[in-house]
């Protein structure tokens, strides 16, 4: 049985994979923290430690994804590399990626150094660094401008909501899960 997410259909869409992009606000994130507040979040490639104490006050009411998590874990189990790239900034990412369930991503590629997404630029570097074709790259994230990223990158996309259901059709289609559990 084929599952069909975002366009792509298969049984097991690990087979030749090595890399997954993860968006960070809003997939592994949860967005509903963000708004209004991670435009104010500073820009920068070191933080500075009052930055850093200013983001562990507010690490507390951050909300990770349990399920997405999980994924993280799985695919790290597989041996795939694991990128984050986020429109947000650097300082923010790394602040609350300290407290967050798993830290072992390759990368981590922001807006504060590279062009925005829907630009690949982000997703060029990472294939460049680890030496993967795309057609070895998933893309994993929620939002519009991510799924038009993905696609100016030729990567395929798995669109994720809020509902657990989007994650969990996701470790279906990569074996982590048997169909129709």
């Amino acid at each position: 049985m084929d599952v069909m997410i975002a366009g792509i259909k298969g049984l097991n869409m690990c087979e030749g994979k090595k890399v997954v992009f993860w968006d960070w606000v809003g997939t592994l994130v949860s967005s509903d923290f963000f708004f209004g507040y991670h435009a104010k979040a500073p820009c920068g490639n070191l933080m500075l430690l009052e930055q850093a104490n200013k983001y562990a006050r507010v690490e507390n009411s951050v909300s990770y994804i349990p399920f997405a998590w999980t994924l993280v874990e799985d695919f790290h189990k597989m041996g795939m590399k694991q990128v984050i790239v986020s429109n947000g900034s650097l300082a923010e990412v790394s602040a609350q990626l300290e407290c967050a369930p798993f830290k072992q991503f390759d990368f981590v590629l922001t807006a504060c150094a590279y062009t925005p997404k829907p630009n690949t630029h982000m997703f060029d570097h990472a294939l460049a660094q680890l030496k993967v074709e795309k057609s070895e790259a998933i893309f994993i994230a929620d939002s519009p401008v991510d799924e038009v990223a993905a696609h100016a990158a030729d990567i395929d996309f798995y669109k994720v909501d809020a509902h657990i259901t989007s994650y969990y059709k996701i470790a279906q289609v990569f074996g982590f899960v048997k169909q129709g559990a």
